[in-house]
């Protein structure tokens, strides 16, 4: 689940929507695709946390109220969409650009209340070093050594867990949140050291970029799908 943003302009072809529909998040901007996942290593999470902006809302500066009927050529009927300031939004995405340098190599994880599937159990105190273990041999098994620099998955989650199967992590501190875990359990929030910590979202920053170039190009709108 998560925020997807989708150029539309005049004389958009079926193939040119495919190209979006199939676009990798954080490479998108080319076709005129990008998303911000809901969950806390998206792009919108990263910039709340780290530059208490809004994401992408804040870049566009996105009013729904501010969307009006549009007809990309299509046949398809009751289109709304969202004309941006493109000069704005370059302006903020290179503002936010110039502040990732000075921000620390550190990692906000939030930590909430698990979801146990169906006729499953999560391990007790003393058992949760050998489900580590057991875990982490199945994705050796799957995808070789942990230590393979051209493994991609730098950390990944599963239903017992989150997993760093690349590389160990210092975790600096471990700290209460607000209670909004669920069924009102407060969350936990791991604060991370890694030196890789804004790499992705820095390159998200220049595929934003690269997709106002292409927005103010094509004169579009976005179509913001939630």
């Amino acid at each position: 689940m998560g925020l997807d943003i989708y150029l539309r302009w005049n004389g958009v072809t079926a193939e040119e929507k495919q190209a979006q529909y199939r676009a990798t998040p954080g490479e998108g901007g080319p076709v005129g695709y990008l998303r911000s996942s809901y969950n806390g290593g998206g792009f919108n999470t990263w910039c709340r946390n780290n530059m208490q902006v809004s994401g992408f809302y804040h870049i566009f500066g996105y009013d729904g109220e501010k969307e009006v009927a549009v007809d990309d050529g299509s046949g398809d009927e009751d289109q709304e969409g969202f004309y941006p300031d493109w000069d704005q939004a370059a302006r903020r995405t290179h503002e936010l650009i110039e502040r990732v340098p000075s921000l620390p190599k550190l990692l906000l994880m939030s930590v909430g209340s698990p979801v146990t599937p169906p006729g499953m159990e999560h391990p007790d105190s003393k058992d949760i070093l050998p489900a580590y273990a057991e875990e982490a041999a199945r994705w050796q098994e799957r995808h070789g050594s942990p230590q393979d620099e051209d493994d991609e998955w730098t950390a990944y989650s599963s239903w017992q867990g989150t997993f760093f199967p690349r590389k160990p992590v210092t975790v600096r501190a471990v700290m209460w949140g607000d209670a909004n875990g669920i069924r009102g359990r407060a969350s936990a929030y791991l604060v991370i050291e890694d030196e890789t910590a804004h790499d992705w979202y820095l390159a998200a920053l220049y595929d934003t970029l690269r997709f106002i170039e292409f927005g103010r190009e094509k004169n579009g709108w976005l179509v913001w799908s939630s």
